[in-house]
């Protein structure tokens, strides 16, 4: 009785790793493929353009002082969605909370606080 159930079961991990093995070199053949691709695109097709930080820097700018989408520095301020609004609407965020010199040294006590106390 345990020699059938054993030649069974050796039978079945046999199926069950070549089985595995199959998918395992899918998934392998698969993402190397995307990452190929996404390295032939990021190579190829570029899509950042010269000072694009300031462009992002001028687009939280304006969100902060004229409550506009814009890119223009003077007026008038036409909206564009010329890029995505994420990261000039997070540089705005940082900004508004980090950029006046109270909260700076609030931010800098509560480091300096920190450090003396872990060390």
């Amino acid at each position: 009785m345990m020699k059938i159930f054993s030649r069974r079961f050796s039978r079945m991990n046999a199926d069950f790793i070549r089985l595995n093995s199959r998918k395992s070199a899918a998934y392998v053949l698969l993402f190397l493929i995307a990452f190929s691709f996404r390295v032939f695109i990021a190579l190829r097709l570029p899509n950042d353009e010269p000072d694009d930080g300031r462009l992002y820097a001028q687009l939280a700018r304006n969100v902060l002082e004229q409550h506009v989408y814009a890119i223009e520095s003077q007026a008038p301020y036409n909206p564009t969605l010329i890029r995505l609004p994420g990261y000039p609407l997070f540089l705005a965020s940082i900004t508004l909370f980090l950029d006046t010199a109270t909260t700076r040294q609030y931010v800098w006590s509560r480091l300096r606080s920190t450090r003396q106390r872990a060390f």
